[in-house]
C-alpha cells in the first residue's frame, strides 16, 4: 500500500495529480475538510458502491482522522482495482498539523 505524509499530499493535490477523498464521518468531514476532497464515509453502508462508482486508473488521495480507517479504505480499493489509491499517513489531523489549508 502507497502511503504520503502532508506535505508530499499537498503537492500533488495542488497538481491536480490526485484527488483528496475524506473517509471520515458526516461530523467530522463538516467541522473541516481538504479542499476538493470527495467526502465517502466508510461507515456508510452504501461506501462499497460510492468508490466502485470511481475511475479505477484515477490517482487518489485517501484521509480520514489518523490514518486507520484511510488505510483499510485504501486497501479495499485496491483489492478493488484501484491502480492508484494512496494513504494520507497521519490523516487529517497530520495535515492540521503541518499548518496545511482546510475548508470548512
Amino acid at each position: 500500500m502507497k502511503e504520503i505524509n502532508a506535505q508530499e499530499a499537498e503537492k500533488i493535490i495542488a497538481t491536480g495529480v490526485a484527488t483528496p477523498v475524506d473517509v471520515r464521518t458526516d461530523d467530522e468531514y463538516n467541522e473541516g475538510h481538504i479542499k476538493g476532497c470527495l467526502h465517502i464515509d466508510i461507515a456508510s453502508p452504501d461506501f462499497s458502491s460510492r468508490i466502485a462508482a470511481l475511475a479505477k486508473d484515477q490517482a487518489y488521495l485517501i484521509y480520514c482522522a489518523a490514518g486507520g480507517r484511510s488505510s483499510r479504505a485504501t486497501q479495499m480499493m485496491t483489492q478493488a482495482g484501484f491502480t492508484n489509491a494512496t494513504n494520507l499517513v497521519g490523516g487529517f489531523t497530520g495535515w492540521r498539523k503541518a499548518g496545511l489549508p482546510v475548508e470548512k
